[in-house]
């Protein structure tokens, strides 16, 4: 069995509660669109583009394995452009990811 180092286990945490934020969001969407007695919830392209965010964050995890720089990489874009573009719920996934980002970089090596 393989053994992952920690900042892949915290980055596919973070990238998983973002999936599961926006499959709430997009879920609630649907209910309120139907109930409008406690106003509507917006979803949309949020919901989208936090979703793409997510699986290119999950990409990104996936390439640390083998390409560290790389891998890393991905995830700081992708944690900082979700934090900037969408500061709602969504920033506790993207701040996970970027303290998975940190953690693989001040890695000690053996």
């Amino acid at each position: 069995m393989a053994s992952f180092k920690l900042y892949y286990k915290i980055g596919i945490i973070g990238a998983l509660i973002n999936i599961v934020l926006a499959l709430i969001l997009f879920v609630l969407h649907d209910i309120t669109s139907y109930i409008s007695f406690f106003g509507k919830v917006s979803a949309g392209a949020a919901v989208v583009d936090n979703l793409l965010f997510s699986v290119i964050g999950i990409i990104g995890v996936e390439l640390s394995r083998r390409k560290k720089e790389i891998g890393l990489t991905t995830m700081a874009v992708i944690s900082v452009a979700g934090i900037i573009a969408y500061p709602g719920i969504f920033i506790i996934g993207y701040i996970v990811i970027l303290v998975a980002v940190f953690l693989g970089l001040f890695e000690k090596k053996h």
